[in-house]
C-alpha cells in the first residue's frame, strides 16, 4: 500500500478537526466514532475505548489534543 502524500494526510486530519483550530480533541473523535458505533453494533463502551486507546497513542504531549504533526506521525509509521 502507497504512503498518503501530506495533502492526502491533511485532508483526513481536516475531516475529523471540525473546529478548525488545528487540533482533534476527544470530542471530535467522539463525533466521528460514535456514528459508526450504531452502523457497526458496537457497545458505546468498545467504542468509547477504542477513541481513548487513538487519542493515547497519538497523543505525544498529552495535553489530550491531537496536532496535525501527531497524526502524521503515526499514519507515516504504517
Amino acid at each position: 500500500m502507497a504512503a498518503l502524500s501530506e495533502e492526502q494526510l491533511r485532508k483526513e486530519f481536516e475531516k475529523l478537526d471540525k473546529s478548525k483550530d488545528g487540533t482533534i480533541t476527544v470530542d471530535e473523535l467522539r463525533t466521528y466514532y460514535l456514528p459508526m458505533q450504531d452502523m457497526l453494533g458496537i457497545s458505546p463502551q468498545l467504542a468509547e475505548l477504542e477513541i481513548q486507546g487513538l487519542l493515547k497513542k497519538l497523543d505525544n504531549d498529552h495535553d489530550e489534543k491531537i496536532t496535525f504533526d501527531e497524526f502524521k506521525q503515526l499514519l507515516q509509521k504504517k
